[in-house]
C-alpha cells in the first residue's frame, strides 16, 4: 500500500475548517464502551499538527498500520450518525497545536451481527464418535460370542439338566400334531413357561448388574468414574455362579439359555448391544477440557478429566433392570418360527407379530434402545435379528446404526461373517423371508423427517440433482405438510434412475450410444476458470460397454492424445494385452525395449480440485508378461541390495568412529593415567580435585587400576595412535618414556616420584611381552579390516548408477 502524501493531510485540515464553519447539528450521545483492556494495536492516534514534519511522518506510518487492522468494508458498515462530528473537537478549548487522540476499541472493528455459537461438535469429534461407536460395538459382539461358547460347556449341561423333570422335558419336545399343529406349539409354550418358573426358583440370589458398561452411556461419561467397576469373569467363575444360582441379571439370563440347551432345545442367546450413540452431535465436554480423541492421539497427555458421577436413583435402577439386554429365543419346529423368552426382566414368552414388550420405554431408553440385536445359536452361529424387534426399522432405527452408510454396512457384515461359526441353513432362509415381509409391512412413514434417506421410499422434493424418476411411474402415496395446505407425492426408490455425465460413465468402462439422449441438464462451474457450464446427464440404458482397440501389428498399444491408455476397469484392457501394476514397471519395460503404454488407473484431486492422473503400471502384449515380471523382480532385488549395502556402509562408518574414539581414550589413559568416573564427576562439578600424583609420590590410580587398564586395553583393541598410524601399546609406552616427566596435565614431577609412579603403573615383564604379541596380532587384523573397508567403499562408489547406466549385455 503506498504511503499517504502530505497533500492528503492538507485536504483533511481543509475539511476540518469547512466543517467548523458549517452550522452545527444536534449531537447524539455516544454509547459508553469499556476501554480498560484496549490492546495497543487497537489504538489509533491522529495528530493534527502542521508545523512538525516528524509528527506527520509518524502519522503516515500509523495510518499504514491501521489499514491492516480495519478494512474498507468494515468502515462502510459504520453509521456516521453514531459518532460525534469532528468539528466539535475543534470547538473545544484545546490549543490548535495540541495532538488529538482518538481511541477505537478492537471489539468494535466488526459491527456485523455474528451467528450464535451452536453447541455442536467438530468434524474430527464426529469422526471419532463414529469410530468409537464401531469399536465399542465390535467388543460387544465379541463379548456375546464368547459367552455363547461358555453356554455349550458339557459339564455345565450335566448339572443344569438335573433341574428339569421328565414331564417338562417331554413338553419341550412335543410330537407333531397333524390334525391341529397349534397343539404342538402350545405344548412347547407350556414347557418353556415351566422351565422359566424352575429357573426363577433356582436363581434366588440376584445381585447387581454385571457391569454398567453393558448399557449405553453418554459421551461425557466415557471417563467414568464407575461406581461399581466390572469384575473379571472367567468361565470357571461363570459356571459356579450359574450352578449355585446367584449372580447378576445378565448371568441369570445366560444360564437359562444353557439349561434349555442342556435339554436339547435349539435356543439362541440374544444380546441387545448398547454402544454410545454416534448420531448425538451435541458437545458434552466441559469448557477447556480435551476431547476423548485428543487424549488418544496424545500419549503424553494427562488422564481424562475426572468428573463426579451423579448417584443413580433406585427407581432408575429398577426401570433399567426391568428391560433386559440378554434374553432367549427358541426355535419352534412346528410353526417354523422363533419364540422369544425373557426369563428375568419382563418374564414373558411371546411370538412377535408387530410390537414387542421387550422394547424399553420411558427413562429406560436413556441407556437401552433397540439398534443392534444380535443372536447366537448353539452351533456358534451369529445373526442380526434387529428387524424382528423393531417396528420402524427403516425410518427410525436404521438412522441410529452405522449400517446407514455403505462402508458401515460392509464393515458390519464382515464382522458377522467373522463371528459366524457354521454354514447357512434353511432356518436362515426362512428367517430372511420373514424379515423381508416385515420390511414390506412397515409401510410409508407418516412424516417428512422419517422419509429423509429412507431405503425404500423417496419424497418428490428429495430427488437429487443426478436422479430422475422413470417415465410413466406412479406415486405410491401422499404426505401432507404441517399446515395441510398441500400434499407431496411419495415414490418407490426403485423408480429412480441415477444419471451420470459421459466422463463419469467412461470411468466405469462405458461410453454413450450413438444419438444418446440426455434426461437432465445441470449447471455447474469450471474448476479452473469459474465459468458457468452445462453438463448433460445420461442413464445407464443410454450407454454401451467400452471395447478397446486391438493391438497393432507390432504389438503397439493404442494410446490417447497424452500418450497413455486409460484402464479404469478390467474390461478396458485391449484384447491380447495385459495390465502390469508396479512402480518400476515402466523402467522394466524400457530396459527390455518392448512396446508398452503407461496405464492411468485413476485420478487424485489436489488443491483447487485439480485432477492429477495416477499412473500405476503399464499395458503391454500378453506374451511379454513373464519377461516384464522377471525384470521387475530383478530391479526390486537390485534396489533392495543397494539399500542393504548403504546400510552396511553406514554401520561400518559408525564402527570406524567408535574405534577412533576408543583409540583416543586409550591414548589419554596412557599419557595421563586412568581416572575413575566418580573423580571425573568431581573434577567437572565437584568440590574435590583430581590429582594424578599425591603427597607420597604415588599416582592416584586405585588398587584395581590394573584391571581397569586391562579392560580398557581390550576395549580399545590394544592400539594407540601415533603420527604415522597405529602402534602397539607397549611401543607407545616406550616412546613416551622420555616424556614421562611431563604428566599430570603438563606439570613436571620429581624424577624419583615419576619413576616410582611409572613402575607401579606398568605391568610385569612377561605380561608386557604377551600383550605386545597380542597387540601385533590385533594390529594385523585391524590393518586388514581397514583395507577391506576401503575396498568396499570404492566398490560401492563405482556401483552407484542411474537408470540409463543399466546394461544387460551378455559377458
Amino acid at each position: 500500500m503506498p504511503k499517504l502524501s502530505e497533500e492528503y493531510f492538507d485536504l483533511v485540515r481543509q475539511a476540518v475548517r469547512e466543517d467548523k464553519q458549517a452550522p452545527k447539528r444536534k449531537k447524539r450521545r455516544l454509547p459508553r464502551y469499556e476501554s480498560k483492556a484496549v490492546p495497543e494495536e487497537a489504538k489509533i492516534v491522529i495528530n493534527l499538527d502542521s508545523d512538525s514534519s516528524d509528527k506527520e511522518k509518524d502519522n503516515r506510518q500509523i495510518a499504514e498500520d491501521s489499514q491492516d487492522n480495519f478494512s474498507q468494508d468494515d468502515d462502510e458498515d459504520y453509521d456516521s450518525d453514531d459518532f460525534e462530528d469532528i468539528s466539535d473537537l475543534e470547538n473545544s478549548e484545546q490549543p490548535a497545536n495540541e495532538d488529538v487522540s482518538v481511541t477505537l476499541d478492537a471489539k468494535l472493528a466488526d459491527s456485523r451481527p455474528k451467528s450464535k455459537s451452536k453447541n455442536m461438535i467438530s468434524n474430527d469429534e464426529r469422526k471419532f464418535r463414529k469410530f468409537y461407536h464401531m469399536f465399542h460395538l465390535l467388543t460387544f459382539m465379541v463379548h456375546g460370542s464368547v459367552r455363547n461358547k461358555w453356554l455349550n460347556d458339557p459339564k455345565l449341561h450335566a448339572k443344569l439338566s438335573k433341574l428339569v423333570p421328565d414331564s417338562v422335558f417331554e413338553l419341550l419336545h412335543p410330537k407333531k400334531d397333524d390334525e391341529l399343529p397349534l397343539r404342538s406349539t402350545r405344548k412347547l409354550l407350556d414347557g418353556l413357561k415351566k422351565c422359566m418358573e424352575i429357573w426363577q426358583k433356582h436363581f434366588k440370589q440376584i445381585t447387581r448388574v454385571e457391569t454398567r458398561g453393558l448399557y449405553m452411556i453418554d459421551w461425557d461419561e466415557l471417563d467414568g468414574p464407575w461406581e461399581q467397576p466390572a469384575r473379571y469373569m472367567s468361565q470357571k467363575l461363570f459356571n459356579k455362579k450359574v450352578t449355585h444360582g446367584r449372580g447378576s441379571l445378565e448371568v441369570a439370563s445366560q444360564g437359562f439359555v444353557a439349561m434349555l440347551r442342556a435339554c436339547g432345545v435349539n435356543a439362541r442367546l440374544v444380546f441387545n448391544a448398547q454402544p454410545p450413540d454416534f448420531t448425538n452431535n451435541r458437545a458434552s465436554n466441559p469448557q477447556g477440557a480435551k476431547a476423548p480423541n485428543e487424549y488418544l492421539a496424545d500419549p503424553g497427555a494427562k488422564s481424562l478429566p475426572r468428573r463426579r458421577k451423579k448417584p443413580v436413583s433406585k427407581k432408575k435402577d429398577e426401570d433399567t433392570e426391568r428391560y433386559s439386554i440378554f434374553w432367549c429365543e427358541v426355535w419352534d419346529k412346528i410353526s417354523k418360527k422363533w419364540i422369544t423368552v425373557d426369563p428375568m426382566g419382563q418374564r414373558i414368552i411371546e411370538q412377535i407379530r408387530h410390537h414387542t414388550a421387550l422394547e424399553p420405554r420411558g427413562k429406560a431408553r436413556q441407556s437401552n434402545i433397540f439398534r443392534y440385536v444380535i443372536a447366537y445359536d448353539r452351533k456358534e452361529g451369529c445373526r442380526d435379528v434387529t428387524r424382528r424387534y423393531t417396528t420402524h426399522f427403516n425410518s427410525k432405527t436404521r438412522k441410529r446404526r452405522v449400517t446407514k452408510y455403505p462402508e458401515g454396512e460392509e464393515w458390519f457384515q464382515k464382522v458377522l461373517r467373522r463371528l459366524q461359526g457354521r454354514k447357512r441353513t434353511r432356518t436362515d432362509d426362512m428367517e430372511d423371508m420373514y424379515f423381508k415381509q416385515r420390511d414390506e409391512n412397515e409401510g410409508i412413514p407418516d412424516n417428512m423427517q422419517d422419509l429423509k434417506g429412507h431405503p425404500h421410499y423417496v419424497l418428490e422434493n428429495d430427488v437429487k440433482w443426478n436422479e430422475v424418476l422413470k417415465a410413466n411411474c406412479k406415486e405410491c402415496g401422499f404426505i401432507r405438510t404441517k399446515n395441510n395446505s398441500a400434499s407431496l407425492k411419495v415414490y418407490h426408490r426403485k423408480d429412480l434412475l441415477v444419471l451420470k455425465t459421459a466422463r463419469s460413465w467412461y470411468t466405469e468402462g462405458r461410453i454413450l450410444k450413438p444419438g444418446a439422449k440426455a434426461l437432465k441438464i445441470t449447471k455447474s462451474r469450471e474448476f479452473r476458470t469459474g465459468e458457468a457450464t452445462e453438463e448433460r446427464l445420461y442413464p445407464f440404458d443410454e450407454t454401451d460397454l467400452f471395447v478397446a482397440q486391438p493391438l497393432g501389428p507390432n504389438d503397439e498399444v493404442p494410446t490417447n492424445v497424452y500418450g497413455n491408455i486409460d484402464i479404469y476397469v478390467s474390461s478396458m484392457i485391449p484384447a491380447g494385452a495385459c495390465l502390469i501394476e508396479s512402480h518400476v514397471a515402466v523402467k522394466a519395460a524400457s530396459f527390455l525395449r518392448i512396446e508398452f503404454a503407461k496405464a492411468v488407473t485413476g485420478f487424485k484431486f489436489e488443491k483447487k480440485r485439480v485432477a492429477k492422473p495416477q499412473i500405476t503400471g503399464i499395458v503391454t502384449a500378453q506374451r511379454y508378461r513373464e519377461a516384464v515380471e522377471a525384470m521387475i523382480d530383478g530391479i526390486e532385488y537390485a534396489n533392495e541390495e543397494d539399500k542393504r549395502q548403504e546400510c552396511e556402509l553406514e554401520s561400518l562408518r559408525h564402527w570406524n568412529l567408535l574405534l577412533a574414539k576408543l583409540r583416543i581414550k586409550q591414548r589419554l589413559i596412557t599419557d595421563h593415567g586412568l581416572v575413575r568416573d566418580a573423580r571425573m564427576n568431581s573434577a567437572w562439578g565437584g568440590s574435590d580435585a583430581v590429582n594424578v600424583a599425591d603427597d607420597a609420590g604415588e599416582t592416584s590410580v586405585l588398587d584395581d587400576a590394573n584391571d581397569d587398564d586391562s579392560d580398557m586395553g581390550f576395549e580399545a583393541g590394544g592400539f594407540v595412535p601415533d603420527a604415522s598410524g597405529f602402534v602397539p601399546e607397549t611401543a607407545a609406552r616406550e616412546s613416551d618414556a622420555e616424556s614421562a616427566g611431563m604428566q599430570a596435565g603438563g606439570f613436571e614431577l620429581e624424577a624419583e616420584n615419576s619413576e616410582n609412579s611409572y613402575q607401579d603403573s606398568t605391568l610385569s615383564e612377561p605380561a608386557q611381552s604377551s600383550s605386545a604379541k597380542e597387540a601385533d596380532d590385533q594390529l594385523e587384523d585391524y590393518e586388514a579390516f581397514m583395507k577391506d573397508l576401503e575396498k568396499e567403499e570404492s566398490q560401492a562408489e563405482s556401483s552407484t548408477h542411474t537408470d540409463s547406466d543399466f546394461n544387460y549385455e551378455s559377458e
